[in-house]
């Protein structure tokens, strides 16, 4: 296999082919067959909230997902008010990390780096898509390339070094 993305909560691991989400536990000897059929080359399992979360980098719609139980609970990529003028074909999502009641995304297009923000939906089956928020963006021509969440704070790595954050 040709993995794009690969994951783990400690007990499986999870990889996507682009086409596919595999799981197999960390002593698997095999692949296996596909556990859930969405189309996506990002995986990020946050730590703490029990979420597997992907994204889509290609086609003309960049697609954010919370995956649950091999189904997904698809959540709008973007805000609404922001998709046409800020995010194009060319977004790339980098990577997600997770909040006391929420879930951060990143991502770049040309020199513009944006982080996002969901919320978890009260009874914790997904995010709550009406809820998508554009939290900050980095200054021009510092790329995103990494967020990650470490005891309540957030790191998100850049072309430039590191940036330290609080989160919520």
């Amino acid at each position: 296999k040709n993995w794009l993305s690969i994951t783990t909560d400690g007990y499986y691991v999870y990889a996507t082919d682009g086409v596919n989400v595999y799981r197999f536990l960390r002593t698997d000897t095999a692949i296996g067959s596909a556990w859930n059929d969405v189309n996506v080359d990002l995986l990020t399992w946050i730590r703490g909230k029990g979420r597997l979360m992907a994204a889509l980098n290609t086609g003309a719609t960049r697609s954010v997902y919370n995956i649950t139980a091999g189904s997904i609970a698809g959540t709008p990529a973007l805000p609404t008010d922001i998709a046409p003028s800020i995010i194009g074909p060319d977004f790339t999502w980098v990577g997600f990390a997770g909040g006391a009641s929420c879930i951060y995304a990143a991502g770049y297009q040309g020199d513009k780096s944006l982080v996002f923000r969901w919320g978890i939906k009260a009874d914790g089956t997904g995010l709550d898509a009406a809820v998508p928020a554009l939290v900050d963006g980095l200054p021009d021509g510092e790329i995103v390339k990494s967020i990650r969440d470490y005891q309540g704070f957030i790191q998100i790595g850049t072309d430039q070094g590191v940036r330290f954050c609080t989160s919520d």
